[in-house]
């Protein structure tokens, strides 16, 4: 396992040298402040292991499930880890926020990129190096991602609060610590097999990433998109293209690719309020497509020969049925919000969107009752399936 740390360690430092390279200098963030995101995450490792596992110790807490079992485990994941671990990464990016180098947005969420990547080089590791399983390499992968993207989302907020005057990074660190949390519980409480519920999350933290990294200004113009036959303007309203792209549009089968800043757009009301009967109606409808895309799930692994009830077991033969019945939820969400907002004639995500949320949170109250790792499953899939229902929504739009 030495071998396989000292692959990760160097792999860590080429990725750290790219950020450098490709996302550092062009943002304004010279050779020494990188060095010090990087060296100074990397040094805070070992006094944040030491603490945490005396705090740990203290509280005769561990991270494992069947050591400790569930509440104490996520507790001490949640509680006890992951804001130890955020903390310490504020207090190396805070000398580099106080001297104005985190101004441009760009320059905030590359700093928190390369300060979540030097802790995670150290961390993973020392983690991989004393661990007798080579599983423990994907349980590094799932906590450290976590830690970028939550490093990221505050070192965010904070360019935008010196920006705007506002006070976003407390609720943002917050955020953050819930889901390094989640991360922490995934990969160290429970079973190799779980794992895989940590995808939707960092498919989240990866969009987000993009998007907050992309140049607005190397962007086309709306009116340069040759395959939209209706757009939704700065104002919200809906507006069509003319002459040449008007004759294009006419042979285009479905409606444009939405962008996160159109369906930002798309989700306020413009013309009129919003309609409360649709929101109960989108909720009701959402769990239905659920129920049927859980039975198909079924069927499915049914037809397949998998053993469903071999999910609890959190070994790696339970990832495939996990990711089947996954995928198979998560399609019910852009189903449901594109029925929804073509059922309402809808000119806004609004209503498919609320309905999506009611109905997320009505099943994780009831998982909560009856099947706690379903819980895990369902928080886990929660942002993703809201951002699916929002997109399904988007292509049923009145246009």
């Amino acid at each position: 396992m030495r071998l396989l740390a000292l692959v990760w360690v160097f792999l860590g430092l080429v990725l750290a040298w790219t950020c450098w390279v490709r996302l550092a200098k062009p943002n304004g963030l010279p050779g020494r402040v990188v060095l010090w995101l990087l060296l100074g995450a990397m040094l805070m490792v070992a006094p944040v292991l030491l603490s945490q596992g005396a705090l740990l110790d203290s509280l005769g807490w561990t991270t494992s499930v069947t050591a400790s079992g569930s509440r104490k485990a996520i507790l001490a994941a949640g509680l006890v880890l992951a804001p130890i671990e955020h903390t310490a990464l504020v207090l190396i990016v805070w000398p580099v926020y106080r001297a104005q180098r985190l101004h441009r947005l760009h320059a905030a969420v590359t700093a928190g990129i390369i300060v979540g990547l030097g802790f995670s080089i150290a961390d993973g590791g020392w983690l991989i190096a004393t661990s007798n399983s080579v599983g423990m390499l994907a349980r590094v992968i799932v906590r450290c991602a976590h830690i970028i993207g939550g490093a990221m989302g505050w070192a965010a907020a904070a360019s935008y609060d010196q920006n705007k005057h506002k006070h976003w990074f407390p609720a943002v660190w917050l955020l953050a610590v819930v889901v390094q949390g989640f991360g922490n519980h995934v990969a160290f409480g429970m079973g190799p097999g779980f794992t895989i519920i940590a995808i939707p999350t960092l498919l989240v933290i990866l969009v987000g990433a993009i998007a907050a990294l992309r140049d607005p200004k190397q962007q086309p113009p709306l009116a340069q998109d040759s395959d939209s036959f209706e757009r939704i303007s700065e104002d919200g309203g809906l507006s069509r293209p003319s002459g040449a792209l008007r004759r294009l549009s006419r042979v285009s089968l479905l409606p444009e690719r939405p962008t996160i800043h159109q369906i930002r757009v798309a989700w306020k009301h413009q013309h009129r309020p919003a309609l409360l009967h649709w929101i109960v109606a989108g909720s009701v409808i959402c769990l239905g497509t659920l129920l049927v895309a859980l039975g198909v799930s079924v069927a499915a692994a049914h037809w397949l020969g998998m053993d469903l009830s071999r999910v609890d077991d959190g070994d790696t033969s339970s990832m495939v049925p996990l990711m089947l019945m996954g995928t198979f939820v998560l399609l019910a969400f852009p189903v449901a919000g594109y029925l929804v907002a073509l059922a309402s004639a809808a000119d806004s995500v609004f209503e498919p969107g609320m309905g999506a949320l009611v109905a997320i949170v009505l099943v994780i109250a009831l998982l909560s009752m009856t099947a706690p790792v379903g819980v895990v499953l369902a928080l886990a899939i929660a942002p993703l399936a809201f951002g699916l229902a929002c997109v399904g929504a988007w292509f049923g739009l009145q246009r």
